[in-house]
């Protein structure tokens, strides 16, 4: 405790002298609005207590079977976790929400012995508003200090985040510990100070919802950047890029910014202005004045840090009879596409067709743990443990293969790698096929199945990041507005599948822009949730949204074999502030320096209306 005292006693000095010595400093106060998650899929559970066994098994919806059955078993029902078995199949969008525990989910399993007979509850939609964990909530007065070149000297956050009526989860995690460091950005910062205060209200309690803090910390450093920008007299883009962390300082390690390992910030910037063209924005806003509209056009330069520091694990197993390779992963997938890119990966490296591979997942009785689905983490993490499961399965086929080839163990090679699913004798023709290996070890008994077990731990995290550029167009006379562009630049480092990280891409900025312009969970005084069905709470529609332009340049991740950086989160951390910012461009005219999410038409109605009755 001593330590950290001290540690908090250097910041806090560290923060006022850097306060004191600024050119400039930028205040800004921004509410982080309260949302619903709105899954597609609402919870259910099913519940069966197996007497002659003394055994549970709870069928749920969840991000991670491992993480529920632990959570349930030792805190719950106060039982050893093998009496627990947990299954999960297809998921209808999790979000964050569907990792933790509800009352509902032990209250089925007890239920269930009770009665002896299995037990289910299905929640509908309205139970969904009143019981699901929300997101955000935060109020937050923040500021960026500045040297007379316009370089940051430091920034200072103070938040007061809602918690709820109770603690959720992971709930005061979200707000102080889930983007530790994240307030920087991609920028140099010498000195930051982020003092956070969590509140218990009598309302829903909040905890993870798609970028868990990352969204909200990314909103603060994005905002700042942008007003600074006009405060002292330089454009958006020209701050960012005086104060990029640059490629050249990769891998960089200079707290408080954040280790980055790779990364071209200002490369990206400029790609997504030159996508945007925003060298002939000055243009369009004139021609859209003309017709009696306001265009503005905003910036935003996000970073995720990623989950590590946690192990998953894999299961593959050859079955000679069917012609199958079938695998487990310790995630969960919950739309995402996880089953395609593990295909894709086992595919490559045992080099057997894909209608060959079946991805199982959900199962808490397969693999030992699971790290389960949150964080952008699961690429890289079901990618180490498959390897090193695959590993161990073609070293166990080679002593198979030896002895059937008449060969040393150590001249069996296999061929996967070159897309042939054989083991061969090295610098020969004689091989023998994987299923064929597997058929053999079968009938075995010291053998059984052709399988390995795998498992990885990754301790760095790693740094998606990009630029969004959103340009708005609104109408004068009524405070309708529409997007007339959005653009994304990401950087996710080698790219898997660039289908799949389109769909993230894509479902996380409309996340983002849906809470930027009109998701809202309000509650009234006594605590009633107004915005209780989609009757009164507002969600982005198709047509509310452009056909976005998103591209990547990839900057491999020096973290991880694959190179890659999560994608699953980001387009949520960086849509939010791009649309603001471009809200308040568009309001320069009635010098509106802040305006607070979401943004409605009323709104800006009511800003544009009450300009002009100052004016006149």
């Amino acid at each position: 405790v001593a330590a950290v005292a001290a540690q908090l006693k250097q910041v806090q000095a560290a923060l006022a002298e850097a306060m004191k010595a600024a050119h400039h400093v930028t205040r800004i106060k921004l509410v982080n609005n309260r949302i619903v998650v709105a899954a597609m899929e609402p919870r259910a559970a099913l519940g069966a207590y197996d007497a002659e066994r003394d055994h549970y098994t709870l069928y749920t919806a969840s991000q991670g079977v491992h993480g529920m059955r632990n959570n349930i078993a030792l805190h719950s029902l106060k039982i050893p976790v093998e009496k627990l078995r947990v299954i999960t199949e297809d998921v209808g969008g999790g979000f964050g929400m569907k990792t933790f525990v509800y009352p509902e989910y032990p209250l089925v399993l007890f239920a269930s012995k009770m009665l002896g007979r299995p037990v289910k509850w299905v929640g509908d939609r309205s139970d969904s508003f009143v019981t699901d964990s929300q997101g955000r909530d935060h109020v937050t007065e923040a500021a960026l200090a500045l040297d007379k070149d316009g370089k940051i000297l430091a920034v200072e956050v103070d938040t007061i985040a809602n918690l709820g009526a109770y603690q959720s989860q992971f709930g005061p995690f979200i707000p102080s510990l889930a983007p530790r460091g994240m307030h920087v950005g991609v920028y140099v910062v010498p000195a930051m100070y982020n003092h956070v205060r969590a509140v218990y209200t009598n309302t829903v309690p909040v905890d993870a919802y798609r970028g868990a803090g990352r969204p909200e910390a990314s909103y603060v450093i994005e905002r700042l950047m942008e007003k600074a920008a006009k405060e002292v007299g330089l454009t958006p883009a020209e701050l960012r890029k005086r104060n990029f962390v640059p490629q050249s300082a990769m891998p960089f390690n200079a707290p408080p910014s954040l280790p980055f390992d790779s990364g071209n910030f200002e490369f990206n910037l400029d790609d997504a202005m030159k996508r945007a063209d925003y060298d002939g924005f000055e243009a369009r806003r004139a021609a859209a004045a003309k017709d009696g509209k306001l265009r503005g056009i905003g910036i935003s330069y996000y970073v995720e840090r990623t989950a590590a520091g946690m192990a998953d694990y894999a299961r593959i197993a050859v079955d000679g009879a069917d012609g199958m390779v079938h695998v487990w992963t310790g995630q969960q997938t919950n739309g995402q596409g996880h089953e395609t890119v593990w295909t894709q990966l086992i595919s490559s490296r045992l080099g057997v067709d894909a209608e060959k591979i079946k991805v199982h997942l959900g199962d808490s009785d397969i693999l030992p743990g699971g790290a389960g689905t949150g964080g952008s983490k699961a690429l890289y993490l079901a990618n180490g443990a498959m390897a090193d499961a695959s590993d161990k399965l073609i070293e166990k086929g080679r002593e198979i293969a030896a002895n059937e080839l008449e060969a040393a163990k150590a001249d069996i090679e296999y061929r996967g790698a070159d897309g042939q699913p054989v083991f061969a004798v090295a610098g020969t023709d004689k091989t023998i096929d994987l299923f064929a290996v597997a058929r053999i070890a079968a009938t075995q008994a010291n053998l059984g199945e052709l399988a390995g077990d795998g498992e990885y731990k990754q301790d760095k995290n790693t740094f998606p990041n990009g630029a969004h550029i959103c340009e708005v167009e609104i109408d004068a006379d009524t405070g309708q507005f529409r997007i007339v562009k959005f653009t994304a630049v990401d950087d996710f480092g080698q790219i898997i599948n660039p289908l799949i990280v389109a769909g993230q891409v894509h479902g996380g900025i409309v996340q983002g822009l849906g809470q930027a312009m009109g998701e809202h969970a309000l509650y009234d005084a006594a605590g009633q949730l107004v915005t209780g069905s989609f009757m009164d709470y507002w969600m982005p529609r198709a047509d509310d949204v452009p056909s976005f332009d998103v591209s990547y340049n990839e900057f491999p991740a020096l973290s991880n074999e694959l190179g890659v950086k999560g994608a699953g989160e980001a387009g949520t951390v960086g849509a939010p502030a791009a649309f603001i910012n471009a809200v308040i461009d568009a309001l320069k005219p009635y010098g509106i320096e802040e305006i607070d999410m979401p943004v409605t038409p009323l709104k800006l109605w009511q800003i544009i209306d009450g300009g002009r009755k100052a004016a006149e």
